[in-house]
């Protein structure tokens, strides 16, 4: 029964709580998706780090070919080519 009255005054409280996610939420994204970024980014710079690259210029380099690709697919411009 405890847990009943619980779940139902969290959704009475619905109103209160749902602003205060929705921007936890906003604030969130931007981390996720550079946590994301590093995850994937971070073997191929361990490779070039190997090879004998420093670390500041092979993260550089890395993320330098990935931004722009990632403008490449995601962007065209006016002429229709990349």
């Amino acid at each position: 029964m405890i847990c009943v009255a619980f779940v139902y005054i969290v959704y009475l409280l619905t109103p209160v709580w749902k602003p205060v996610i929705v921007s936890i939420i906003k604030v969130a994204i931007p981390f996720i998706i550079a946590g994301l970024f590093a995850y994937l980014l971070h073997p191929v710079i361990d490779f070039l780090e190997r090879k004998g690259t420093p670390r500041v210029l092979s993260v550089l380099i890395i993320y330098t070919f990935f931004f722009r690709g990632w403008r490449l697919v995601t962007h065209r411009n006016r002429s229709g080519y990349f």
